[in-house]
């Protein structure tokens, strides 16, 4: 199995999420993903990275999920959040490691996409 990291910013036209306002404005609710092989979007939204803080579950196959675990010790990844899926056109494979914060004004909390696993 060939696993490839990849800038987020190369794949997703937004990498954070937050509930803070800054200058009045909001940050943006939603990111699509481009697949690389397809070229097929892929939508998500805020929520989508923010039901994953627990990091529980996998859409990936077992064998595949485990071809993750040296790079996640290597990278440091091991306890960070992870959102999952499988390009539904190419059947591509994509990890994509989000970090959620909280703090600063008024219960300010988001996610950052940090780092992109593509699977094939």
């Amino acid at each position: 199995m060939n696993v490839t990291e990849v800038v987020p910013i190369n794949r997703f036209d937004n990498l954070s999420f937050s509930s803070e306002i800054v200058e009045g404005k909001t940050s943006p609710l939603h990111t699509r993903y481009m697949c690389p092989r397809c070229a097929e979007t892929i939508a998500f939204t805020k929520s989508h990275f923010e039901e994953h803080t627990g990091r529980q579950h996998t859409n990936l196959p077992t064998a595949v999920v485990s071809d993750t675990k040296e790079r996640e010790e290597q990278r440091g990844f091991v306890d960070t959040a992870f959102l999952d899926w499988v390009c539904p056109s190419c059947q591509l494979m994509v990890r994509a490691y989000v970090r959620h914060w909280a703090g600063g004004r008024h219960g300010d909390h988001g996610a950052n996409i940090v780092a992109v696993i593509e699977l094939g």
